[in-house]
């Protein structure tokens, strides 16, 4: 059996605190993730933050 090059499959990522600029992409990717359930209001996501800013990582790729 070859070796498998994972590489091929490798992306550029920087993990990072999330910053409430990032609330808006936050909300569209719960909506895409878990259709059919009510995504985090914005109130609740900015109260997340405020209290517990370094618990919340957002994932960097792409720009996105």
């Amino acid at each position: 059996m070859s070796e498998l090059d994972l590489s091929k499959f490798e992306k550029r990522m920087i993990i990072r605190n999330t910053k409430q600029e990032d609330i808006d992409e936050i909300i569209k990717m719960q909506n895409s993730c878990f259709p059919g359930m009510e995504p985090w209001k914005r109130d609740q996501l900015e109260s997340h933050l405020e209290i517990f800013p370094e618990a919340n990582l957002s994932p960097n790729m792409m720009g996105k």
